[in-house]
């Protein structure tokens, strides 16, 4: 792994070290995603985490996202979800996250205001919807 010292900080508490399967696991996302084109996003996300103590990290539901906007859009993202703080919006239920995702080298974000665990749901798909210059929202429909 090229920069396996900030790979190895994006990892969640919810990982068990000892379980063959999660281990299996996190070396497929280390090979997918501790690389060179991966290598500013990683950076900024160690910066966050060391300065706001973010909990948000890789997670296993992080990557099956991950997996399912590549599927179903094609859309290529970083496997940390981020959440989006409204401030007093917040009080009325309010949800949203982004992902990080590279366009033409350039940093955009994914958003959503649907929860990951709805969209993960297999009974919706995934539409996305391009927003400004390159950024997206995704949206769920029913199959």
């Amino acid at each position: 792994m090229q920069h396996y010292h900030l790979f190895k900080k994006l990892k969640s508490e919810t990982w068990r070290w000892y379980n063959e399967k999660d281990n299996e696991l996190w070396d497929l996302i280390g090979k997918e995603f501790d690389n060179e084109r991966w290598e500013s996003i990683m950076q900024l996300l160690v910066n966050q985490n060391m300065l706001k103590k973010n909990k948000d990290m890789i997670t296993k539901n992080s990557y099956k996202l991950t997996v399912k906007i590549k599927e179903e859009t094609g859309i290529e993202v970083f496997p940390v979800i981020l959440q989006i703080n409204y401030g007093a919006i917040s009080k009325m239920e309010r949800y949203g996250w982004k992902m990080y995702l590279l366009a033409e080298d350039q940093l955009r974000y994914v958003y959503s205001n649907w929860t990951p665990k709805d969209l993960l749901l297999k009974k919706y798909e995934i539409e996305d919807e391009v927003i400004g210059t390159l950024d997206v929202e995704l949206h769920r429909k029913l199959r």
